[in-house]
């Protein structure tokens, strides 16, 4: 009974919280792709404009972008149809060219590498520039291979350090060769020198439970985020990751990801820019909220302010509002087993709906009239 029991808790995991190391023809596979040894990888050409951002048909016709957004796969609108898009729906209501530069699985590090990118490239032109930090995205800004995170067996990134005088150091993309397999198989280490997120040294690290389970289910419970992601349907627990919006965390995941953002704001500012962070909560966060009245991320937003960011934008309230009592699963979640996934067709509107009247209210646009 108690062995049915214990295999009857697998059910309840999903893959892609168990990391799965690459085969010899993956590796191979992904050294051979269209790899961006800037960032890590690009949307795929057939999404994107002649310009390089997302497909917009409410721009289409619209020369002058007045807005460029940048950020993962909840900025880029994954799961919904161009014309669905939040972006594209932010056009359509101010009139204006949004240029969507959203790539999936972007972590704020990368967001801000490609930021740096088409302003030193002068590939963007917007006067209004938006970068969207994802609650989840605080793990991504500390790992060199996307991996570690979720079900992808290989999908190198650069990624940020603080230096101990506190200066961020950006560490460059880990250079792999084809006869570099069975070394990283052994140990990634050799090659992931800036990596938090190792099986062997991070409690966020996952590793499955096998046969005989009611021996190895335990170990379950030593890795954040399968113990936390289990305990919060029956407790106020908040998101798996939220252990890195603590500044004590040794990751100093809250400290990296507060001075990337410091930086876009910086650099944003000198180029004539005017810069908005919005910070959006996944769908778990809005529950925890309902439920705890507590954001996990609060305390990246007053460190901001603590810098003189003030124009860094807590979406989730603003979402909240606009549902009232209703199911957000019908809004902010794909999968409403788990309670993830990105926004929906409708959760995308409302997006847009927040994200106008924001801008509005910022008077945002004023720098393009």
């Amino acid at each position: 009974m108690l062995e049915g029991i214990c295999y009857g808790l697998l059910w309840f995991i999903p893959d892609h919280w168990y990391y799965t190391p690459p085969t010899r023809e993956v590796f191979l596979h992904y050294l051979a792709s269209a790899i961006d040894w800037e960032v890590g990888w690009r949307p795929e050409p057939h999404e994107l404009s002649a310009a390089g951002y997302r497909r917009a048909p409410a721009g289409e016709s619209l020369a002058t972008p007045c807005i460029a957004l940048y950020g993962d796969s909840f900025t880029f609108g994954a799961d919904v149809p161009p014309e669905f898009a939040w972006g594209n729906l932010l056009t359509a209501r101010l009139g204006c060219r949004v240029d969507n530069y959203g790539v999936v699985g972007y972590g704020t590090d990368q967001a801000y590498l490609y930021f740096k990118h088409h302003h030193e490239h002068g590939l963007d032109q917007a006067p209004v520039v938006i970068l969207s930090h994802l609650s989840e995205n605080i793990v991504r800004n500390i790992t060199q291979d996307f991996g570690l995170i979720y079900q992808t067996p290989l999908a190198l990134k650069p990624r940020f350090v603080l230096e101990p005088s506190g200066a961020l150091r950006l560490v460059p993309m880990p250079r792999l060769a084809p006869a570099d397999y069975d070394a990283y198989r052994r140990d990634m280490r050799q090659f992931l020198h800036a990596e938090y997120l190792l099986p062997s040294q991070s409690v966020l690290s996952k590793r499955r439970i096998f046969f005989p389970y009611v021996i190895t289910v335990p170990y379950l419970f030593t890795y954040k985020r399968i113990y936390a992601s289990l305990l919060f349907y029956a407790f106020d627990v908040p998101s798996w990751f939220a252990e890195l919006y603590d500044p004590a965390h040794p990751s100093h995941a809250l400290q990296v990801t507060r001075d990337i953002l410091l930086h876009f704001d910086t650099e944003a500012r000198r180029a004539g820019k005017s810069p908005l962070i919005f910070v959006i909560p996944t769908a778990r966060d809005l529950v925890y909220f309902q439920r705890t009245q507590q954001w996990s991320y609060t305390s990246l937003l007053n460190m901001l302010q603590d810098h003189g960011v003030f124009q860094a934008i807590n979406l989730g309230p603003l979402l909240l509002a606009k549902v009232q009592e209703g199911d957000l699963c019908e809004y902010f979640c794909t999968n409403r087993t788990t309670r993830s996934g990105h926004f929906t067709v409708k959760g995308n509107r409302i997006l847009a709906e927040v994200a106008w009247e924001v801008i509005e209210r910022l008077g945002g646009l004023a720098t393009t009239n």
